[in-house]
């Protein structure tokens, strides 16, 4: 009976160790434009389970602002990022410039295709999606999405959590013991 339990265990136990994977998900923007009629095209990571943004690349074309691209290399979160607002900051201390994108739903580790939130004035930061140049001169998306497809963060490999190698060794732990008192 020890060893039918110690057997159970350990298959239940490998059954888990997946689920505790913190795998961020790569969103991609889908038909983004702005009320200039250029277009915002690019990617970013989010951590449903832990709420971090990574590896952004925003790139928006020239119209009533210059073009420019965001990424983790010149700019930063603000922060308000969270499930439903992506708040990017470039790091240019002469040129404050801010992208905005608000989602209508949360993102979430089921990934699919959320909509943006859209607006024509600025009330707040967190209402809308758009671009702004210091704050004084602003354009607004006037539609698009965010969508998944890519399940796998930016350096392809999987982390395990601590409890993901805890319950695998004692996974083969309670293997191992089984085994040894059935030879």
């Amino acid at each position: 009976m020890k060893k039918l339990a110690a057997s159970l265990f350990a298959v239940l136990a490998l059954a888990f160790v997946g689920a505790a994977n913190a795998t961020p998900i790569q969103w991609s923007l889908s038909n983004v434009t702005f009320d200039d009629s250029t277009k915002l095209t690019g990617s970013f990571f989010y951590d449903a389970a832990t709420n971090i943004y990574s590896g952004w690349a925003l790139s928006v074309k020239n119209g009533a602002l210059s073009g420019y691209t965001y990424n983790t290399g010149n700019s930063s979160l603000v922060g308000f990022s969270n499930a439903t607002e992506l708040l990017v900051l470039n790091n240019n201390s002469n040129n404050s410039r801010y992208i905005n994108l608000n989602f209508v739903a949360p993102l979430t580790a089921a990934g699919g295709s959320v909509a943006l939130e859209l607006a024509t004035s600025f009330t707040n930061f967190s209402t809308g999606s758009w671009e702004c140049d210091n704050c004084t001169n602003w354009r607004w998306v006037t539609g698009g999405s965010v969508t998944t497809g890519n399940t796998v963060n930016e350096t392809a490999t999987d982390v395990p959590e601590p409890s993901s190698l805890a319950l695998f060794g004692l996974a083969l732990a309670a293997l191992g013991f089984s085994r040894r008192k059935y030879n």
